[in-house]
């Protein structure tokens, strides 16, 4: 995927973690792949950047566009810090697990564990999928579902860019 106008350059610190990729980005945020620096291993990082209403301004610092844009963006900050803190309470073989979340530049950032694969989006561009695929891809998200769900919590952006098909055949 192409890099994102506003992403943090590769080698960029952000704490522990130092950026060596753009994995996608959409209206709320850009997800880098990065090195723990204190584990030695690939994590996923999002950064909350919603385009609407922020940028970033220089070096690593986020901030609204304008002041009109301060309350949206700060609402949306808290969102997005709150959903991290849910989406951790959840352990599951099918769910991505999150490692932390902190707030730094001015924004604020959740470390996943990195899942190697490939999303479905690029499974469907190279064709239709088997029965014996979808159903396994379904019943493996639905498993996940169950949990999210008996968390009293809903998941409101399951697509085929967000799920990761791991080697193993996984569905994340």
């Amino acid at each position: 995927m192409p890099a994102h106008i506003f992403a943090l350059p590769v080698g960029t610190r952000v704490g522990a973690y130092e950026i060596r990729s753009v994995l996608g980005h959409g209206g709320f945020g850009i997800t880098y792949l990065a090195h723990d620096m204190l584990l030695n291993e690939p994590v996923a990082i999002k950064e909350h950047l919603p385009s609407d209403f922020a940028g970033r301004v220089s070096g690593t610092r986020v901030q609204p566009k304008s002041p009109a844009d301060e309350k949206d963006y700060r609402e949306s900050l808290q969102a997005f810090l709150r959903e991290a803190q849910l989406i951790a309470r959840f352990e599951h073989r099918s769910l991505t697990q999150v490692k932390r979340f902190f707030e730094a530049n001015g924004t604020a950032y959740i470390v996943q564990r990195y899942e190697r694969g490939r999303s479905l989006s690029q499974f469907l561009a190279s064709g239709p999928l088997s029965e014996s695929a979808t159903k396994q891809i379904v019943l493996h998200l639905l498993d996940a579902l169950e949990v999210i769900h008996a968390g009293a919590t809903l998941h409101r952006d399951i697509k085929p860019s967000n799920i990761i098909i791991t080697p193993a055949g996984r569905a994340k």
